[in-house]
């Protein structure tokens, strides 16, 4: 193929495709044709042909990417600064944070960004809107652990503050994160509305 226009319809309809095997297949393809590319040249050409917002198709790109973190760590770590940039522009920013899932298949030890990604979460997690912060407490337990999170005391202690959000989702969220990564404060319980709310509700997506 010339470029990844030829394949944008099946990329786009991914999730569409029944068989294991094809999706597999294509995600194949799409990092033979990366691995033959100049870096720059690929990355302008992902650009040029999916929107970065959810289903465009843009996020099997980041899955098939996911398994080279080594060479595209720099590439994810702008796609979450530019995510980010036009979100806080959008009226549906979680339609563009979404899309930004699949860059979680990456092991974050494999990544020399690693410190970098988190730094840009960072940045987010006292924003105003809802859904940035929401997303940028959801994402970061990507990248913070058990093993790396005292190497982040500062944002260990900004994602507790989270526990107390207006937003039931946010505490909800954060909860998990921290309670996954080892830091949930001790004796720390989710209050029982939210816990109530937690079942009857969806708490894994914002407006």
């Amino acid at each position: 193929m010339k470029n990844l226009s030829d394949i944008k319809e099946k990329i786009a309809n991914f999730w569409d495709i029944e068989e294991d095997s094809e999706r597999d297949a294509l995600l194949e393809k799409i990092r033979h044709y990366a691995a033959s590319k100049d870096e720059d040249e690929f990355i302008k050409d992902v650009r040029q042909t999916f929107e970065q917002i959810n289903f465009s198709g843009i996020s099997v790109i980041y899955e098939a990417l996911s398994t080279t973190p080594q060479r595209w760590g720099q590439f994810f770590k702008e796609e979450y600064e530019r995510a980010f940039a036009s979100a806080e522009k959008s009226e549906n920013p979680f339609e563009i944070l979404e899309c930004l899932e699949e860059i979680s298949f990456v092991e974050g030890s494999k990544i020399d960004y690693n410190a970098e990604i988190i730094n840009i979460l960072s940045n987010y997690l006292t924003n105003p809107n809802d859904v940035l912060r929401y997303k940028s407490i959801w994402l970061i337990g990507d990248w913070i652990t058990k093993e790396n999170s005292k190497n982040y005391p500062q944002i260990v202690a900004e994602l507790r503050n989270n526990l107390v959000d207006r937003n039931w989702k946010i505490r909800y969220i954060t909860k998990g994160v921290l309670e996954d990564i080892g830091r949930l404060p001790t004796g720390y319980s989710i209050n029982f509305l939210d816990k109530v709310r937690g079942k009857i509700y969806n708490p894994y997506k914002i407006k």
